[in-house]
């Protein structure tokens, strides 16, 4: 028996395909739920149709003529279809959260002239300015990016007030400015704007 030696680190490169894969192995759970929901609506939503058209044959739409009749039909079961998926959809619902997860999991993240480092009893990620693409406060959040949908998220529920919050994503600017000095991304734009605003 031969003894393979034992790897602790490996390098790779990842590229968009690898990322829809995974996207597609992580969604899988929430996917087949969906598709049994479209399916029930599907067959429900033919059966209210089925009771609710010999009611309406007797009105003035039925006889209007066969296009308004098709036109009847396809809103009765598309109500019924949209109501019952919606229902379905409601108290079937599954979250993308795992409660044990890195997500919700108590975090702490500093920011120094070097970069981003963020900490919780599961993860210890780090990010050198460089590494950040853009950073963006909005709707209530300080959003960090290192790449398109990824981003350190900050909610300014973690702050006192809003002024805290704001004088964090400051601080945060002027960090990833310094080692960004050709950055164009939404958050150096928000600023330009502010100093062209106060000139």
């Amino acid at each position: 028996m031969t003894n393979t030696p034992e790897k602790s680190e490996i390098s790779f490169t990842r590229d968009e395909a690898d990322l829809l894969k995974f996207s597609q192995v992580a969604q899988k759970p929430f996917m087949r739920g969906r598709l049994g929901f479209v399916v029930a609506a599907v067959v429900l939503a033919l059966l209210v149709a089925e009771a609710v058209l010999p009611l309406l044959r007797g009105t003035v739409l039925w006889q209007m003529g066969s296009a308004i009749q098709t036109l009847v039909v396809l809103i009765v079961y598309l109500a019924a279809f949209l109501l019952l998926f919606k229902t379905f959809q409601r108290f079937g619902k599954q979250s993308w959260i795992d409660e044990n997860g890195n997500f919700v999991t108590p975090k702490t993240l500093s920011v120094t002239k070097d970069g981003i480092r963020e900490t919780s009893d599961h993860l210890e990620a780090t990010a050198a300015w460089p590494g950040v693409l853009d950073i963006r406060r909005e709707g209530g959040y300080t959003m960090a990016f290192i790449d398109k949908m990824q981003a350190f998220v900050i909610p300014d529920s973690a702050f006192e007030s809003e002024d805290d919050a704001e004088a964090f994503y400051r601080q945060m600017l002027e960090y990833w400015k310094a080692a960004n000095p050709e950055a164009t991304g939404a958050g150096e734009q928000e600023t330009s704007d502010d100093e062209t605003t106060a000139a």
